[in-house]
């Protein structure tokens, strides 16, 4: 492992016991920012913690910490809207992806956060399943979680209520922000990200990549 990553993750266990704010994270190694299916991903140096304690509402009616309804592993976090055409016309390939990750038992997952959107979680979460995107985890963002993600990305130049469409945060095991995209992804061939076999190569070992030099 990288002394230098080592040395952050050390600090994120001991700002935990402390219950102190999470370190910044560290250089990024080499095996994940040279990777193919790392060039639509922006990286962002020295970058504020994802604002992970807000709240979101699940299918069952529960209001959790994004934290914990997130878990453990590394994550690709999707801010996605019923209204937003590129959002929607990603989602089966995120499915298919997403299946590929649980067949290769991988500890990354993605997670689709349904925000700024009047359309109630379970009629999103119906018309979703209607495109075979029943793999895909889905909730609704709060308030909360709305408003802290615009400080967060920055606010849409349409309308500086809420972010732009989709957006995303990938984030690794410790919870710290590995990169961020927005808009519809394409992978370094020019076709769609999500379903080229190097995304899944990428997404699927990166808790791995993240621990090499």
């Amino acid at each position: 492992m990288d002394a230098t990553r080592r040395a952050t993750l050390a600090g994120l266990a001991a700002a935990s016991l402390a219950g102190a704010a999470p370190a910044r994270a560290a250089p990024l190694p080499r095996s994940v920012t040279r990777h193919p299916a790392f060039r639509p991903w922006k990286q962002v140096y020295d970058p504020d913690p994802a604002p992970l304690d807000v709240k979101v509402t699940t299918l069952a009616g529960e209001t959790v910490p994004l934290r914990s309804w997130i878990g453990k592993g590394p994550t690709v976090l999707v801010l996605w809207a019923t209204w937003c055409a590129p959002c929607v016309a990603e989602k089966p390939s995120q499915a298919r992806l997403q299946r590929q990750l649980n067949h290769m038992r991988s500890k990354s997952k993605i997670k689709c956060v349904q925000a700024y959107d009047p359309r109630p979680l379970d009629s999103a979460r119906a018309g979703l399943d209607r495109m075979n995107c029943k793999d895909l985890e889905t909730a609704r963002a709060t308030p909360e979680f709305e408003k802290a993600f615009v400080n967060f990305f920055g606010a849409s130049p349409r309308d500086p209520s809420r972010t732009s469409l989709p957006s995303l945060v990938l984030l690794g095991p410790d919870g710290l922000e590995i990169a961020r995209a927005e808009g519809a992804l394409l992978s370094y061939k020019g076709q769609s990200y999500w379903s080229d076999a190097v995304t899944q190569q990428f997404i699927g070992t990166l808790d791995r990549l993240l621990l090499e030099t």
